[in-house]
């Protein structure tokens, strides 16, 4: 089941996430992506737990946008 595939020190990718209510871990890190245009994605990142939390920061000292 699910528990096995996040099991390791991997990533597991999950499309549509939120259709598994009360599946998913409590640490974790949400990525919502939005089309802005034809050639532009936006990347929504909202970490959950404070490895998540630390890794949108070093994300963001990585890659700066305005």
């Amino acid at each position: 089941g699910l528990e096995e595939i996040m099991e390791g020190n991997g990533v597991t990718v999950i499309e549509w996430a939120d259709r598994l209510v009360g599946e998913v871990p409590n640490h974790r890190l949400a990525v919502w992506m939005s089309i802005v245009n034809e050639r532009t994605r936006a990347l929504q990142l909202t970490g959950y737990g404070p490895q998540a939390v630390d890794w949108i920061g070093k994300c963001a000292e990585a890659f700066p946008w305005p």
